[in-house]
């Protein structure tokens, strides 16, 4: 399976997910690799914002979190090369990272260790 087909199957897995409503994955610094359920104005929007809130969490030694919006939330986790998002709505606002967003991450992770 080629690498584009990995991580689309890994942003299938997440959409299936009754609370996501849409996913992205992206480099550490917010360039878009793939991306589901969003638009592209959505999806450089989310990348955006993901990355600045991915660079804030690592200042604090952190790797993943959740932002709430106005009827959802924003969702990140950080693998070491790979940054994964995802909006989710209102059932898991205010919750802590959903563990199957930071397992993405990891599987991306290693999909892209793979690939070297």
């Amino acid at each position: 399976m080629v690498l584009h087909e990995q991580v689309r199957a890994v942003l299938l897995r997440l959409l299936a997910e009754q609370a996501v409503l849409g996913a992205l994955a992206a480099t550490v610094d917010g360039l878009i690799i793939d991306t589901l359920a969003l638009s592209a104005e959505d999806a450089e929007r989310l990348g955006a914002a993901s990355a600045l809130l991915a660079r804030h969490a690592l200042a604090r030694g952190e790797r993943s979190g959740i932002v709430a919006l106005g009827t959802g939330a924003l969702a990140f986790a950080l693998g070491e090369r790979i940054l994964v998002a995802a909006l989710l709505d209102a059932t898991l606002a205010g919750h802590s990272i959903p563990p199957f967003l930071t397992s993405a991450a990891d599987q991306l992770d290693a999909v892209l260790m793979s690939e070297r």
